[in-house]
């Protein structure tokens, strides 16, 4: 089970998600129209009311350096009454999935696209790389990163109330995926059933499976 209580939420809308505009690329993180629209500005603080209906005073709020997502991450502190101080800004582990030659491209179609070769090819399947520098990730690249996030969020606390912002669903649906079942290499390349939609906040469920092994290493039935 996770030391720590955490919910994840998705960055509200943004400039290019209104533009149903596949935007991955890091060097367009800080990009004008990656930041929020108003329904993104919205939907940032319905996700920031649900967390506090759920009696869920966040204590840290780990966020992608990308505008949207930062943007969130602050709109959700300044609603939960958090200082600005709490605010963790992560600079890799929280990127968005790369979709190499997908960039730009139109985002419903794409990810419907994406999907299947998870589903099909397994989480080793990684898009194209793009002439314009764009990186491909593949499900397992974004696990490696997701983990190595919330490893580093359980050394450094214990008992915190976290919110991680991501700016975009995968991250949140392939950790999910990952945590929620006890054969993650058949939950993975169907991650995509644990979407999240812009500005949609849900608590990290982490299966806790206890072992059948007694302390001498004998079964019960044993």
């Amino acid at each position: 089970p996770l030391k720590n209580n955490i919910i994840l939420v998705r960055s509200g809308e943004s400039f290019a998600d209104s533009r149903h505009e596949i935007q991955t690329n890091p060097v367009k993180k800080l990009r004008q129209d990656n930041a929020l629209t108003l329904k993104g500005r919205e939907q940032a603080i319905e996700a920031a009311k649900y967390i506090n209906s759920l009696d869920f005073l966040p204590t840290y709020i780990w966020t992608s350096n990308t505008e949207r997502a930062y943007e969130t991450a602050a709109i959700i502190a300044r609603e939960c009454q958090l200082g600005q101080n709490r605010i963790v800004p992560e600079y890799s582990f929280l990127d968005a999935r790369a979709l190499g030659t997908f960039e730009g491209k139109n985002d419903d179609a794409t990810w419907n696209f994406i999907h299947e070769k998870d589903r099909t090819e397994g989480i080793k399947y990684r898009p194209s790389p793009s002439f314009d520098g764009t990186p491909s990730d593949s499900v397992s690249d974004v696990l490696v990163r997701g983990n190595q996030l919330v490893s580093t969020i359980e050394s450094m606390y214990s008992g915190e109330n976290v919110v991680i912002v991501s700016p975009d669903s995968e991250v949140l649906s392939i950790l999910q995926a990952a945590l929620i079942d006890d054969k993650p290499d058949e939950s993975l390349p169907n991650h995509a059933r644990f979407h999240f939609n812009n500005g949609e906040a849900r608590k990290l469920e982490a299966l806790v499976k206890y072992s059948e092994l007694l302390y001498t290493g004998q079964t019960k039935e044993e």
